[in-house]
């Protein structure tokens, strides 16, 4: 009998160094590269945030401080919006005063960390949910400046999948509704596209490290998570450096792991809009997704595309519609919020 176990216990861990010994190489395969000459944008300067009546600071539980865009003045209704892949509130600024002129609303554009002038290096994050515990932060303290207002979170693609994340969370501040601007809802979503252009051989901006991805995702099912901050996705974009990538923690941290669990996990009022034009998602996956959702809706408008539908005329109309005849004030859970 000791004779079996101990054979048992040798073969179990040649097994276990086997699969890191794959993973490992799996992890060491180079990051994606690209045809085409890397489209070059600006250095990112010292991040900043000083305090006026267009500007807000947050500081996030680490002490990171997080800036955000203000438009319109205070109001009994706030949206806390934020923006996508590679983007920042400067970006948002079109869709914040197209959603304050249309309904009245204070809008925040909030920089997510690493992006804009908010703290944190870009790409990255300490650990999968970091960006939703930044939301948490900076929801908590709206609550506590205003504590009367409807406090909406909003977000637009990767801003979305946050947002969503966001719901699945328990111990977080409430907020009394969501609305999604074609957010990312995961690689397992109905939206998920698979790019044809990239089937048909012609170049694409983002490319995934897939080989990478999959050594990290075998380290982490065995507990190793010290490489989580290698690059993962790669875009064609370069501050002279090379291209700029999300490393894999912030790469998942952008959506949520099982979509229909987390649409599922809070019934506060959700609405979806989505252009049928998009590029970056299937938007006919989209009315699917809502209707998983206790108190959830989608509106797809026709001939939209992907960034097009912060400021589309019919989206606006029903967000505005939604806000006066589905958003009421909840109370805020007592005891929810654990920072």
């Amino acid at each position: 009998m000791h004779t079996w176990f101990k054979r048992a216990a040798i073969a179990a861990i040649g097994a276990i160094a086997l699969w890191i010994g794959v993973a490992l190489a799996l992890v060491a395969a180079p990051a994606p590269a690209f045809r085409s000459t890397p489209f070059p944008i600006a250095a990112r300067g010292t991040p900043t945030c000083s305090r006026s009546p267009d500007t807000a600071c947050y500081t996030a539980r680490d002490g990171t401080v997080l800036h955000a865009l203000r438009e319109g003045a205070p109001s009994d209704t706030i949206v806390l919006l934020l923006h996508g892949v590679m983007s920042d509130a400067d970006a948002m600024r079109p869709a914040a005063i197209a959603l304050h002129a249309k309904t009245g609303a204070t809008v925040l554009s909030l920089d997510l960390r690493g992006h804009g002038t908010s703290g944190g290096a870009f790409g990255d994050i300490a650990y999968p949910g970091q960006y939703e515990d930044d939301v948490a932060d900076v929801v908590a303290t709206l609550r506590e400046e205003a504590p009367r207002a409807r406090v909406l979170l909003a977000g637009h693609s990767m801003g979305g999948g946050i947002a969503v994340r966001y719901a699945a969370r328990a111990a977080v501040p409430a907020v009394d509704g969501y609305l999604l601007y074609a957010p990312h809802l995961g690689e397992h979503a109905p939206t998920t596209r698979h790019d044809a252009a990239a089937a048909a051989g012609a170049e694409v901006p983002i490319k995934l490290s897939l080989q990478r991805t999959i050594g990290l995702l075998m380290l982490g099912a065995v507990g190793m998570h010290g490489l989580d901050g290698l690059g993962t996705l790669y875009f064609n974009v370069s501050r002279g450096d090379g291209p700029m990538h999300y490393s894999f923690r912030a790469m998942t941290g952008c959506a949520p792991d099982d979509y229909a669990a987390a649409l599922r996990a809070d019934d506060a009022p959700l609405l979806i809009v989505a252009g049928g034009a998009d590029e970056a998602f299937d938007a006919s996956g989209y009315p699917a997704a809502a209707r998983l959702h206790a108190n959830g809706e989608a509106l797809v408008v026709d001939g939209v595309g992907h960034d097009g539908i912060l400021t589309d005329t019919a989206a606006l109309d029903a967000i505005d519609r939604w806000l006066r005849t589905r958003v009421g004030r909840s109370a805020p859970a007592a005891g929810r919020f654990t920072p």
